[in-house]
């Protein structure tokens, strides 16, 4: 047969290719190391080069590192700052006019001089064309930490400084973000985002940099971010109109009673650490009938964490019992403590994605009728602490996988029961987070999924018989699981002298990506042998110390699976 080369793809086939491995670059959490790992494949030809996709330009990141000195005649480290851009590789691909976002990444605890300023200039930032970038993005604490020691000797007149600096510059500027977190790089949780909703305590003297870049650009932004520990502080009444909003409710408690969140052009809506009631008595119409959110996109309510435990259960306020014409993503934390249903209201929405973060025991509040119609679900369940084990009734979490759903990615996490029995009949992507997962019942839930590509099992072990691993109790498992499924011709199969056998029998057509991890016991020769009935399988993805054993039983088999690391199919499995 004769072998062809990828540049022999349609131009068109071949694109999609890259642009799908160069969707890193695009996840809200990129950073410079996901910047140049795009880049290589721009680096294999011309032909390669010129399908890159414009979303791999999309951000110019600035990034600080810090070089710790230990010269022989100083009693103390020198810090060496140093900072790398990748705005030469931007000029060198000819494509300076694609960047919108300026990303800086300052993920230290230098407390020197921020200088953020000469760096820009000394890279070329402030002059044509990258003065028309429209968003800058702050990584890192280092933008709260620098220039908080002694060596600046007014804070306060240089953040004013800071300011006017940006504002020359960057005339266009209509967003300033902050993430004071940035996930490990390798992190396989990537999929769902961190949320600032317990931020971590600031116990050190905070920058007034940001807080006063944030203040005095609020009136002209488009899209405005506002997380602990910074505070919004207007001396004047404004009303901001913004097409993007994202507030801690400990930052906008603040606010004079005169300034108000303009609803008409909101696409977004993130509200964070929300104690009590929504506060809609920050927007200037609240949410009437007047169709002030006609045009959100996107709804994030993250309740203060405890809130679930608390006894009040309100009914949603009328003016959100309303339609929600283009809401396309909802996601919802803790709300259960104040709401009794805070999902009813977005039944008739036309939802994407839905996020459902709440204690396992209140799930019986929320009619699983919000997931018929979505194609991406993320289903958290806030489990109670101790040692003892919990029951898992049918109206707990077990209900939503017997509900009717179009779901096709779903993610299911913090410790869910093992679903015996998955009525998603759409699904195609799966990512598991439960106590035991043994083989038999992997291969039933492979044989309901007919459509799945996508699976992903972390455990607490794949032994049945080891009890003390059950966080559920036993009784959410039918008791004759194991017998109702026959064992099949590779059950029975020596991996140290494997025949042909005709007794195998094929549990999925679909899959392609299968990935496997356990704290406990973790079956090796199971999962070897699993791969005989898997004839679609590219990819199996485990822990290191497995990888090498898996390896050589592949070799047996002759497998055409890959083996990788287990955290490396992550991106398989991204929700948001």
């Amino acid at each position: 047969m004769p072998t062809h080369t990828l540049n022999e793809l349609p131009a068109n086939i071949l694109t999609r290719i890259i642009a799908f491995l160069c969707q890193d670059i695009t996840h809200e959490h990129a950073v410079l190391a996901d910047y140049w790992e795009a880049m290589r494949i721009a680096t294999v030809c011309r032909h390669w080069k010129s399908c890159m996709p414009p979303h791999a330009y999309r951000f110019v990141f600035v990034q600080r590192t810090i070089i710790r000195t230990h010269p022989e005649q100083r009693s103390k480290d020198v810090r060496q700052v140093v900072w790398v851009s990748n705005i030469t590789s931007l000029l060198c691909q000819q494509n300076p006019h694609l960047p919108t976002i300026l990303r800086v990444i300052m993920s230290d605890d230098y407390t020197g001089p921020l200088r953020l300023t000469t760096a820009l200039g000394a890279l070329g930032l402030t002059s044509p064309p990258w003065d028309r970038l429209s968003t800058i993005q702050f990584y890192g604490k280092g933008i709260l930490r620098s220039g908080t020691d002694s060596r600046t000797l007014d804070m306060q007149k240089d953040a004013n400084a800071f300011f006017d600096f940006i504002r020359h510059s960057y005339q266009t500027l209509k967003a300033i973000g902050l993430h004071a977190a940035i996930p490990p790089h390798t992190d396989d949780t990537l999929e769902a985002p961190p949320s600032p909703t317990t931020p971590e305590p600031f116990n050190y003297t905070i920058s007034p940099h940001y807080q006063t870049l944030l203040s005095r650009f609020a009136r002209r932004l488009s899209s405005l971010q506002c997380f602990q520990p910074t505070t919004l502080t207007f001396h004047a009444p404004a009303t901001l109109i913004l097409a993007s909003l994202e507030l801690d409710e400990s930052c906008f408690r603040v606010l004079a009673p005169e300034v108000y969140f303009e609803c008409l052009n909101l696409r977004k809506l993130r509200l964070l650490n929300i104690e009590n009631e929504v506060p809609v008595g920050i927007f200037k119409h609240g949410f009437t009938w007047t169709g002030p959110l006609s045009r959100l996109t996107e709804l994030q309510l993250h309740f203060k964490s405890g809130s679930d435990s608390q006894q009040q259960t309100l009914a949603l306020p009328a003016h959100l019992l309303r339609t929600f014409p283009k809401l396309s993503k909802l996601l919802v934390s803790q709300s259960t403590g104040v709401y009794r249903d805070a999902y009813s209201s977005f039944q008739n929405a036309p939802l994407r994605l839905l996020q459902i973060n709440e204690n396992y025991r209140k799930l019986a509040q929320i009619d699983t009728g919000i997931i018929r119609n979505i194609s991406c679900l993320h289903l958290k369940t806030i489990l109670p602490g101790g040692d003892s084990k919990v029951n898992d009734p049918a109206h707990f979490v077990t209900r939503f996988y017997l509900a009717d759903s179009s779901v096709r990615r779903a993610l299911l996490q913090t410790m869910v029961p093992f679903p015996t029995r998955l009525c998603w009949q759409s699904l195609v992507c799966l990512s598991l987070d439960t106590d035991i997962a043994p083989m038999t019942l992997i291969k039933q839930l492979l044989g309901q999924l007919v459509l799945l590509k996508y699976l992903r099992i972390s455990c607490t072990t794949m032994d049945p018989g080891d009890r003390d691993s059950y966080y559920w109790r036993e009784s959410y498992m039918s008791e004759d699981t194991c017998d109702a499924i026959p064992p099949t011709g590779h059950d029975a199969i020596r991996l140290d002298d494997l025949q042909t056998s005709s007794d195998i029998r094929t549990t999925s057509k679909s899959l392609q990506v299968f990935g496997m991890r356990a704290t406990g016991y973790f079956d090796e020769a199971a999962i070897s042998r699993l791969l005989l009935s898997l004839p679609a399988l590219q990819q199996l993805a485990v822990d290191t110390e497995h990888a090498d054993e898996i390896r050589s039983n592949i070799e047996r088999i002759q497998s055409d699976a890959v083996v990788c690391e287990y955290s490396e199919i992550s991106r398989y499995f991204r929700l948001y």
